[in-house]
């Protein structure tokens, strides 16, 4: 059996799917409006990926531990998700556990806004301890803050931190992630790094 583990340090990640059309006639090409558009990105300054095809699990990567994760999400409609985590396991885990067995609780490090709020998100705004989450037809927000961890190991950090924000304009679609760590270790700290910041727009 052969399993493969990935580390990443600052992990960023951006997609869109935007279309852009004259919401009403117009020679001018500065008049163009947005018609439609899906737009995600997240954010975690430390990821911790699985692969492993054995494991009954059906998603790529099978295990994920990602700390300070952050995401937002805004759609055309308009539709609006945040999500942060202190220690983030991936979808499967934080919020898939009750679909196998309703007799599963909810993970619980996480919070998460929708717009419109619906009945499993009834908050277009959420704060639980160091992590945060906001969305509005707009501007989508997810942020989480991480504490020092125990040093020693083959990872250890002073601070972990990520935010992720969506935001929609007239004629623009923008998401910026960032991550932050300070004081980071690696291999019992035999090789320190004293503070890395990574963003992506």
């Amino acid at each position: 059996m052969k399993r493969k583990v990935f580390a990443a340090i600052g992990s960023l990640g951006v997609g869109s799917l935007v279309a852009f059309a004259p919401m009403f006639p117009s020679a001018s090409a500065a008049d163009a409006q947005i018609s439609g558009f899906d737009d995600f990105g997240f954010s975690a300054p430390i990821s911790i990926l699985v692969y492993e095809p054995f494991f009954p699990v059906p998603t790529s990567p099978q295990g994920e531990m990602r700390y300070s994760y952050s995401d937002a999400t805004l759609q055309s409609g308009p539709f609006g998700a945040a999500t942060a985590s202190t220690v983030y396991p991936g979808a499967t885990v934080a919020t898939g556990l009750p679909a196998f067995d309703p007799r599963l609780p909810n993970y619980p490090i996480i919070t998460t806004a929708t717009y419109p709020p619906d009945p499993t998100h009834p908050a277009a705004s959420q704060k639980y301890g160091q992590m945060s989450a906001s969305a509005s037809p707009t501007k989508v927000v997810g942020s989480a803050q991480t504490a020092a961890s125990a040093t020693g190991g083959a990872v250890s950090f002073g601070q972990a931190a990520s935010t992720t924000t969506a935001t929609m304009a007239p004629s623009k679609v923008t998401t910026t992630s960032v991550a932050t760590i300070d004081d980071l270790g690696l291999m019992a700290s035999i090789i320190e790094v004293k503070s890395i910041h990574s963003e992506v727009q």
